[in-house]
Formats: structure tokens, C-alpha cells, sequence
């Protein structure tokens, strides 16, 4: 968010947790990435900032939490950062993903969202306000060829970015959408793991 955006938000609401909602951040937030972070903490791994994450949110699990980590993110980002929603898809990314939909020839999205609301979001012509809509509650989005979709994880920051290509090099990490590819040996505690924490 914008400089000292947050701490105007604090005085207005009368809380040291201010709520900034999906339209303001999309309005005026700007997406940070992981490599941004490690820039500005001095972490040089991705499951450092996924375990900080995962301490921020859940603990993680009570033998893995890593307040460590936590702080050097919090201290090191300022406080002009809003960290993802968890249990819903971040605002922020759905442009650059619809117009990844677009790139492999879609005109449509399918929608699905927790409470069983479903949809089609129309690639040239949508609104703010669907965008918004689709990020209050975990949902999934689907391109009308079926060869991209993305969802979100309960208790987690995290979105998956699925597809039927054999890679998604193409698109992760040299646009606004930052990972790595999962397969099937690929484990749901892969941060964990990778940093020696059972």
C-alpha cells in the first residue's frame, strides 16, 4: 500500500489490526514478491518466507513455529505491506492470471466458490466488483479451455496455479506471478521439510 497508508488506516479504525479490504488494495496495493522480501529481510530461501508466513497465520504446528523468521519479515517490510488473505484468492494476482487465460486462448473463466456460488467472469469485459467478489471466500477459477485454473488453500496464504501444460515456466516468475512447479512427489510441508523442521 501506499506509504503511511496503513497507519492512517490505524488512527481511522481505532485498531493496531486494521481490516483494508480487497477494493482498496486493489485500487492502490501493489504486488510484492518473494524475491522483493528476501531483498528487504536478508532471507535467501523461499521456505524461509513460507514458514514466516505460516507462523504469521497458523503457528504452523506447534513443534515448527519459527517467531524467528516472523520477526525479521515483520521488522524488515515496514508496515505498509499487507500480507495475503488467507482462504481466498489475493486481488492482486487475478489480472495477471486472467490475462495469462487469455494468452492460451480463453474468452471466459468458470468460477466456483465456497458457498456454491458458481459463474463465468467474461475476459474482455469484467468489472472491479467481480474481482473483488470472487476474493471473499475461497474459490476456484477455471479458463474456458480448461488449461489453466487457480485456487486457494484453506488456512493459507498460498494460491495453486494449476494446468495441463507439462510446464508453466513460461509464466511463473518472469511475470507478476511468483512459484515454483509442484509434482506428484511434491509435499504439502515441502517448506518444512526443506528447512529440517518436522
Amino acid at each position: 500500500m501506499p506509504k503511511g497508508w496503513v497507519e492512517k488506516e490505524r488512527v481511522r479504525q481505532g485498531s493496531e489490526n486494521p481490516f483494508i479490504d480487497n477494493k482498496e488494495i486493489s485500487q492502490y496495493g501493489k504486488l510484492v514478491t518473494w524475491s522483493e522480501v528476501k531483498a528487504k529481510t536478508g532471507l535467501t530461501k523461499d521456505e524461509q518466507i513460507s514458514v514466516a508466513l505460516g507462523t504469521y497465520y497458523v503457528g504452523v504446528y506447534q513443534s515448527s513455529v519459527r517467531q524467528d523468521l516472523l520477526a525479521r519479515l515483520q521488522y524488515s517490510i515496514g508496515k505498509d505491506i499487507i500480507y495475503p488473505y488467507e482462504d481466498s484468492l489475493p486481488i492482486l494476482l487475478l489480472p495477471p492470471f486472467l490475462a495469462m487465460l487469455q494468452e492460451v486462448g480463453c474468452t471466459k473463466a468458470y468460477y466456483s466458490q465456497l458457498n456454491l456460488k458458481r459463474g463465468t467472469i467474461d475476459l474482455n469485459d469484467y468489472s472491479d466488483e467481480e474481482l473483488v467478489s470472487l476474493c471473499e471466500q475461497p474459490a476456484t477459477l477455471i479458463g474456458d479451455n480448461g488449461a489453466l485454473g487457480l485456487t486457494c488453500h484453506f488456512d493459507s496464504p498460498f494460491s495453486l496455479l494449476f494446468s495441463t501444460h507439462a510446464s508453466l515456466e513460461k509464466w511463473i516468475n518472469h511475470s507478476s506471478i511468483e512459484g515454483f512447479q509442484c509434482d506428484k512427489k511434491t509435499k504439502l510441508t515441502w517448506d518444512l521439510e526443506a528447512l529440517g523442521i518436522k
